[in-house]
């Protein structure tokens, strides 16, 4: 993505606004590498305290201490991996020439248990070659389809339907993506905040996650001179 300007003043605020974002995303790749370890402490010791007192039994109201305990060190344990990926993106550099249809073939693969269970049907063809970073476009598919298959309506066979169109935008060629579902869908006032850092709809009893699936989607998608977003209704 290309920026022109001849306002030096405008120069300088996006050179501000870039030099702002890269030190916040130093900060939080700091701050949630320093977190992992006690996370890991945590958990550990409360696998030992269980191990330990297996035999004698707490009562029921210890026990589910332990649980509400260990459920939110899960949770934060996510939200910490979460966030070191948010910040680890477009620290790599490795652009190749990927095949769309063999990145889908290998993530369809790849989530064949969870595709087996709901019965999700993935339906995509033609998709395009593109110079990208091949993690990158990985995590990025898998978490739409992913979300495509968690948020599907209990009643109905999830089908996601993955398809792409050339478009001349300023002289450049460009792709615009679509990724097509029959799930709950989203109302117009989520579709925006949606992309925003541990921004949920839902309730984690009714569809666990970290909330910062969609901020990473839109980020790696921005750092490409690209835009996302939704067109849905619940």
């Amino acid at each position: 993505m290309e920026l022109k300007s001849t306002n030096s003043k405008n120069n300088n605020k996006v050179a501000e606004l870039i030099g702002s974002d890269d030190i916040l995303e130093k900060f939080i790749y700091s701050s949630s590498h320093d977190l992992q370890e006690p996370m890991r402490m945590i958990l550990n010791f409360m696998d030992l305290l269980e191990e330990s007192y297996r035999e004698r039994r707490f009562d029921s109201e210890t026990d589910q201490y332990m649980f509400f305990i260990k459920d939110a060190a899960f949770r934060m344990n996510e939200m910490i991996e979460a966030l070191l990926t948010y910040s680890r993106v477009a620290r790599d550099d490795n652009f190749q020439e990927l095949s769309l249809e063999e990145l889908i073939e290998d993530l369809i693969s790849e989530l064949g248990e969870e595709i087996k269970t709901t019965r999700a049907q993935i339906l995509h063809q033609n998709l395009p070659r593109i110079t990208a970073k091949k993690n990158e476009m990985e995590w990025l598919f898998r978490n739409l389809v992913s979300n495509a298959i968690k948020f599907s309506s209990k009643n109905n066979q999830p089908v996601i339907e993955i398809s792409a169109e050339p478009l001349e935008h300023d002289s450049k060629a460009l792709w615009k993506f679509k990724l097509k579902d029959n799930g709950i869908g989203i109302a117009n006032e989520d579709q925006d905040q949606v992309f925003e850092l541990f921004y949920k709809i839902h309730g984690k009893s009714e569809y666990p996650g970290s909330g910062l699936g969609l901020a990473i989607v839109k980020k790696i998608i921005r750092r490409y001179g690209g835009d996302i977003w939704i067109e849905s209704k619940p």
